[in-house]
């Protein structure tokens, strides 16, 4: 327990850190950009200051990330030491390696933590210069590129580019920390594995821990199947290595204090039920108190053989009269057993997209700084079919201007609000626009080719659920058998996941069920 204390102790270090990096750019800014109006020097001028700053980011970029490096080693050959049995004689091992070791983390499959601390290094500078270039062109004043930079003091400095570097660089320290001491128990494994059985799960007790690992707490993994965390970004979860004279710690650390050892949903079963709801949501927190299972009934049916979460659907197959003394006995002959659909339906008619939105939603004037990422043509046309139909306006998404994705990978565009500051514009991540480009038998085809493939769909959709506000689904061109594996999962999901959900359907399309 103690040693997991520390461990979240020395994260919050190395992202405090990173503090001292933002006032070492603000002092180089302060001396070599701010001090003079940006708009009023040559090209010649800018493009010195701009190639300036690049190399000067990337010096103080580059001392956070080997400071980091140096740092990591030092837990890497700490942790081995530590979390060696003590009949285990400890051996020194250098982690290089682990910085080229590819990683399961959601958006960056297969990245090293090397690539992902250059992309960072990469990203970060570009964010700053374009900056500076945009100023310089379009005559900004040097107040509105501090505001830009350093963000504006009525948001207490949150909204400049700055305040995102910073949120990157935590989540960098906060990930690499756990892998690193994650990959040195590995190291111990695998110079043990004679005596070595497998490894326990330990996942936070609090009310942040995501599904994944609230339903891998506490579960014991055999060596030749094992899965090591961290499982995402910000993961928190860590791992016991169960050896041959291994005794089960009696208390462990929760969001309350210590108490008994005990695995998360043991633990959520005796918090308040908004609690509960808050963590599960209202539909399976009924369940979890009122289905009559065992915790452990519970916890079982919360992932798939691929860590993937179960639907409601899913579970009710599984456990039907748990949904029975739940939510009570459903009449059939009455039609009842069909779900309602709480998403939204609607039907585009005869609207055409307009070149010139199309244009502006891809290429959109860039006047805060460079956007993360441009949409694709059929994204494009979609959206504007949207904006038409709801007689709104939308613009690409910005996460410096806009709500912050919660997930790795942004959503495509905000949907302006002239009451409400941009920061709570909704989001809006569209799914299936399909360009004429595309042959779409072969789509439709790889969508469905495997069981596989169709739970890569499905997790798909609950990501873009999770990372947006409003989900619009073209299902213009999907064929009968693809459109009803889509509705009977989107069916399968709570009201409050569907109720992101927008689906456009064809002329013939009948969705509700």
């Amino acid at each position: 327990m103690k040693k997991l204390i520390n461990l979240e102790r020395l994260k919050a270090k190395l992202a405090n850190d990173f503090n001292i990096t933002i006032k070492d750019i603000l002092a180089f800014l302060q001396r070599v950009v701010f001090n003079k109006e940006i708009g009023d020097l040559s090209q010649k001028e800018v493009n010195i200051v701009i190639k300036k700053t690049d190399s000067q980011l990337k010096t103080l970029f580059g001392a956070f990330i080997t400071n980091l490096k140096t740092d990591w080693r030092g837990l890497f050959n700490h942790r081995y030491e530590v979390d060696s049995p003590k009949n285990i004689k400890a051996l020194q091992k250098y982690a290089d390696e682990v910085f080229a070791k590819p990683l399961r983390l959601d958006g960056k499959m297969g990245i090293t933590l090397d690539e992902l601390l250059d992309v960072f290094n990469d990203e970060e500078r570009k964010k700053i210069t374009n900056a500076i270039r945009l100023a310089h062109h379009d005559g900004l004043p040097n107040a509105k590129l501090v505001q830009m930079i350093r963000g504006t003091r009525a948001r207490n400095y949150q909204d400049g580019i700055l305040a995102i570097t910073t949120r990157h660089a935590k989540t960098i320290a906060h990930t690499g920390t756990a892998i690193v001491a994650n990959q040195a128990k590995q190291a111990v494994i695998a110079d043990n594995v004679d005596i070595i059985k497998g490894i326990k799960i330990l996942a936070t007790l609090d009310l942040r821990t995501s599904g994944i690992c609230r339903g891998l707490d506490g579960v014991f993994m055999p060596l030749d199947k094992a899965r090591y965390p961290p499982y995402h970004f910000n993961c928190r979860t860590s791992f016991e290595i169960v050896y041959d004279g291994y005794q089960t710690p009696k208390q462990r650390a929760s969001m309350d204090g210590v108490v008994k050892n005990q695995t998360y949903y043991e633990w959520l079963k005796n918090q308040p039920a908004q609690y509960q709801d808050e963590v599960l949501g209202k539909t399976r927190a009924k369940l979890f108190r009122d289905g009559g299972m065992t915790v452990e009934r519970f916890r079982a049916l919360q992932l798939d053989k691929n860590f993937t979460p179960l639907t409601l659907e899913q579970m009710r197959a599984l456990e039907p009269k748990a949904f029975e003394k739940a939510f009570g006995v459903i009449d059939e002959t009455k039609g009842e057993n069909k779900p309602t659909p709480f998403y939204q339906t609607i039907n585009l008619g005869d609207l055409k997209p307009r070149r010139s939105e199309v244009i502006r939603l891809q290429n959109e004037p860039i006047k805060h700084g460079e956007k993360p990422k441009t949409p694709r043509p059929a994204e494009a046309e979609l959206a504007d079919l949207l904006q038409q139909y709801f007689g709104i306006y939308l613009v690409r998404y910005d996460d410096r201007y806009h709500k912050i994705s919660p997930t790795a990978n942004p959503p495509d565009f905000a949907k302006k609000h002239s009451d409400l500051p941009s920061k709570q514009w909704q989001t809006l991540d569209v799914m299936y626009a399909i360009g004429n480009d595309v042959d779409i038998k072969a789509y439709l085809h790889s969508m469905t080719k495997s069981d596989k493939a169709w739970d890569r769909q499905k997790e798909n959709i609950i990501n873009h659920i999770e990372k947006s506000d409003i989900v619009p689904l073209d299902l213009r061109k999907f064929d009968k058998q693809r459109l009803e594996k889509i509705i009977d999962f989107l069916l399968s999901l709570d009201e409050k996941q569907q109720n992101k959900i927008l689906i456009i359907q064809g002329d013939n399309d009948d969705y509700d069920k």
